[in-house]
C-alpha cells in the first residue's frame, strides 16, 4: 500500500537524516541537467542509491567519471506505477522524509493538545 499525503499538508524533508530503500524521499535535481518547464524537486519512493558518501566527498560524483560504472538512483512513482532512474550526478542530494504537518497546523498555527 502506498503512503498517502493529502493536498495542504507541509512535508517535512532531512538532508542529514539517513535513508534507506522503500522511503519516501525528495530528489534535489540540479538545475544544469533539467528541461525547461521540469521541477527541481521529485518526490518520489527510493529503491537504490549511492551511498550518501557520494554526495558529501569533495568531488562528488567526479571520482566515478573514468570508472566503468555510472552511479544512478532508482525511484518508484505510485500514480501510476512506474519506476523512475535519474544519474546520481545530476543531483544535489537526496533527502528523507521525516514528518508530515496537516493543513490544520498550517493554516491555524501551532494548537495545544
Amino acid at each position: 500500500m502506498a503512503p498517502e499525503y493529502l493536498p495542504g499538508q507541509a512535508l517535512v524533508f532531512s538532508k542529514s537524516e539517513p535513508w534507506q530503500t522503500g522511503d519516501p524521499v525528495l530528489l534535489f535535481r540540479r538545475p544544469e541537467f533539467l528541461a525547461p518547464g521540469e521541477n527541481q524537486f521529485c518526490f518520489k519512493q527510493l529503491l537504490s542509491a549511492p551511498s550518501p558518501s557520494f554526495w558529501s566527498q569533495p568531488g562528488g560524483g567526479a571520482r566515478h567519471a573514468r570508472a566503468n560504472f555510472k552511479p544512478l538512483v532508482m525511484v518508484r512513482m505510485w500514480n501510476p506505477l512506474h519506476v523512475i532512474t535519474f544519474d546520481a550526478e545530476h543531483l544535489y542530494g537526496i533527502h528523507k522524509l521525516v514528518g508530515v504537518v496537516g493543513a490544520d497546523k498550517l493554516a491555524g498555527g501551532v494548537t495545544n493538545g
